[in-house]
């Protein structure tokens, strides 16, 4: 009898130990996968704050996919200023004291977003009021600014040269026409001159709320237009007898009480 309880209490013992062996050894294991779970967290989250940080401290670049070439921003800005104006000496309420327009506009500020600006009115044209004609090479640079629930609210906004500078019926003394179509997402360019007429896929979704920078190069008969470094346009669109007045005009209605406002002109050669 006591041979069997010795047995029977040694088979116990073995399989309590064998137990707390396989439990330490599972306990080892559980330890190890979650120090590397807990590692590798630490680590993209540090990669992912460089990141951010990186990110947020670095002005945006255009970017291609792997494998595809990278446009080059090579617009160059003419070193001599012809005119220049960011409405400093403007009073906020009235129209620009340089400019005029088919209908109203005014000088505003914007909470949060430094300088002044003209806010513009749908369907109305908008011109320098004494300038004259732009010379045949000569390079304009100017910021819009937007604000709207969504960006289709927007509707359009356009700009280019005249052959005049009237601010009445604008359709009809147009050189080109430069769309910015934020209901379709895209831009349309138009000539009269040479006949010129295409359509760019461009993602305008994001443009609601934000300041796109405007940069047109004129040489001659040759135009370039870009859109915040991308280039949009790089073809003839103009006759190179015809005069050459600068403007700009919403175009269509804006809706649900979005806002288009430009500022920061420099015309140089």
């Amino acid at each position: 009898m006591k041979k069997l309880l010795l047995s029977t209490f040694l088979v116990f013992a073995f399989f309590v130990s064998e137990a707390q062996i396989l439990n330490r050894i599972k306990n080892k294991v559980e330890e190890k996968v979650a120090n590397k779970a807990v590692e590798a967290l630490e680590g993209k989250t540090e990669k992912e704050a460089k990141s951010a940080s990186t990110n947020e401290d670095a002005t945006v670049e255009p970017t291609a996919a792997a494998g595809r070439a990278l446009p080059v921003f090579d617009f160059k800005a003419g070193a001599n200023v012809i005119f220049e104006d960011s409405f400093v000496n403007d009073s906020v309420g009235p129209m620009p004291h340089y400019w005029k327009s088919s209908g109203s506009g005014a000088v505003v500020n914007f909470p949060g977003v430094d300088g002044k600006w003209l806010l513009l009115n749908e369907f109305t044209t908008y011109k320098l009021d004494t300038l004259i004609s732009l010379p045949e090479n000569f390079t304009i640079e100017f910021d819009i600014l937007t604000r709207s629930d969504q960006a289709k609210d927007l509707h359009a906004f356009v700009f280019g040269l005249a052959k005049d500078n009237s601010v009445a019926g604008y359709e009809d003394n147009i050189s080109t026409k430069t769309t910015i179509h934020y209901w379709n997402e895209e831009i349309i360019n138009y000539s009269t001159d040479t006949k010129v007429y295409n359509t760019i896929d461009f993602d305008l979704k994001s443009h609601g709320n934000r300041v796109m920078h405007v940069s047109i190069n004129v040489q001659g008969k040759l135009m370039q237009v870009y859109l915040d470094k991308v280039k949009v346009l790089d073809t003839e669109m103009l006759s190179p007898s015809a005069a050459r007045y600068f403007y700009f005009n919403p175009s269509t209605r804006i809706d649900n009480d979005a806002q288009l406002a430009v500022g920061n002109f420099r015309i140089a050669q």
